[in-house]
């Protein structure tokens, strides 16, 4: 087994703060504050040393392949075992004060992370909300002229001129 730093170690206590089994990338991330190529490269590092089960999560409903996740094995929980459940060794009586504002500063940091990563999100989730409001306004458009050539009973009525004529704020057909 290749030796495991921080990272490696942060990335399994979150796997074990969420069950220990079937945890997503996007949790992982949250939880430790890990770019998405850390934690990409921790899934490959992990798995090869068999210290993680990876399989991809069951209920997914947005676009493309599901998220990949990561289920501890006994060799996983071996290692925590050894090296001790604490995240960030704040109550470790044979530290160094030094060393403990150290260790507060990564967890400030992973925090500070985490609340970049929940602020892109929050982006991300407004861009698709304008993008919907959008498309909404313009399947609006469709139905009332739509509505417009069928009331006047086809009589030589020109659906894409009508579509023009239709203005989604002040008709109500």
């Amino acid at each position: 087994m290749t030796d495991l730093d921080d990272k490696d170690i942060d990335f399994l206590r979150a796997v074990t703060r969420f069950g220990g089994e079937n945890v997503d990338t996007t949790t992982i991330r949250r939880e430790t504050g890990m770019t998405r190529n850390t934690v990409r490269y921790r899934f490959g590092k992990l798995d090869d040393e068999d210290i993680i089960d990876v399989g991809r999560a069951e209920s997914w409903t947005g676009s493309g392949s599901a998220p990949r996740t990561a289920t501890l094995t006994d060799a996983g929980r071996q290692v925590l075992a050894r090296v001790g459940d604490d995240d960030d060794g704040a109550d470790d009586e044979n530290i160094t004060d030094e060393e403990r504002f150290e260790r507060i500063e990564e967890r400030l940091d992973r925090i500070e992370a985490r609340v970049d990563i929940a602020t892109g999100t929050l982006g991300d989730l407004e861009g698709q909300h304008n993008q919907m409001t959008g498309w909404m306004g313009l399947a609006e458009v469709y139905m009332r002229a739509t509505r417009r050539t069928f009331n006047n009973e086809f009589d030589d009525i020109d659906f894409e001129q009508t579509m023009r004529e239709v203005d989604p704020e002040t008709d109500t057909e």
